[in-house]
């Protein structure tokens, strides 16, 4: 009785607010794909219901596109004035919100080549609203070395000095190697995160987040009710360096000031460098 009691006090507010307005979130990551290979992309579109509460959408068309870097916020579905824009392709999201489709880099060869990319995800939902995101694609050459860089690894202070001695030994060996960073802080937007390595003078490179398990808002069949707003655990993964690792073959090393991460790295198989926290 009291697990009811609680579960009704959870969902209820989220209930009666149901339809209160709120806007689409259309969300991906930075990125990352190889030349003669296709792009596996996987994004989450969910609504916002309460101040914090996101929840997912179910059965909506997505649809994604490539561009020449910085062109695709220009973009619209008419618009024939960027010839080298890949055609359109689309998913439909599960009922956790999530999509994943793959583009094949070679139906455009301007895509097929070491770089930096636009990828444009796109919605229209029944009642008309329309939200589109664009995220940085890397195209990363097998036979150049990946290393990747634990963000923690790195001086808070460092984002303020672009002379720091660990942004030039980054870039030092970003003149052999391509980087990856992953991030581990969740307040953090993926486009702060680029603006502080920029601002420290660090190479640019791919930001991946760890994600660990947390908590997420689903709609289920509760009290006889359809549709209900449920808190349960998310099915995300720890992180995706194995998938990483299977798709680079030169990601063998990796950077890290913590002994959690290192381990992670490790289970990867991946060799990793500690340095002092």
């Amino acid at each position: 009785m009291k697990q009811a009691l609680l579960q009704i006090a959870l969902v209820l507010p989220i209930a009666l607010c149901v339809g209160c307005g709120g806007h689409y979130v259309l969300s991906a990551g930075d990125q990352l794909a190889t030349t003669d290979d296709t792009l596996a992309i996987v994004a989450r579109i969910q609504h916002n219901e309460l101040r914090s509460v996101n929840v997912p959408v179910e059965n909506q068309t997505i649809s994604v596109r490539l561009y020449p870097r910085g062109t695709a916020k220009s973009d619209t579905q008419t618009s024939d004035e960027i010839p080298t824009r890949s055609r359109e392709y689309g998913a439909i999201s599960n009922d956790d919100g999530y999509i994943s489709l793959q583009i094949p880099l070679d139906e455009r060869p301007v895509y097929n080549k070491p770089g930096k990319y636009d990828l444009k995800l796109s919605l229209q939902s029944r009642f008309g609203d329309e939200q589109f995101a664009v995220v940085p694609v890397y195209v990363l050459s097998k036979t150049r070395p990946l290393i990747a860089v634990d963000l923690d690894a790195l001086p808070a202070n460092s984002f303020f000095d672009r002379g720091s001695e660990p942004a030039k030994a980054l870039t030092q060996i970003a003149q052999h190697a391509n980087l990856v960073y992953y991030a581990t802080h969740a307040g953090a937007t993926r486009q702060r995160i680029h603006a502080e390595l920029m601002g420290g003078g660090y190479p640019d490179g791919a930001v991946l987040r760890w994600q660990p398990r947390g908590w997420q808002v689903t709609r289920t069949k509760q009290f006889n009710l359809d549709n209900v707003p449920t808190i349960s655990r998310s099915r995300t993964l720890e992180n995706n360096l194995d998938a990483v690792a299977k798709q680079f073959p030169k990601f063998q090393y990796a950077i890290t000031s913590r002994y959690i991460a290192a381990n992670a790295f490790a289970k990867a198989g991946l060799d990793a460098f500690v340095g002092r926290e």
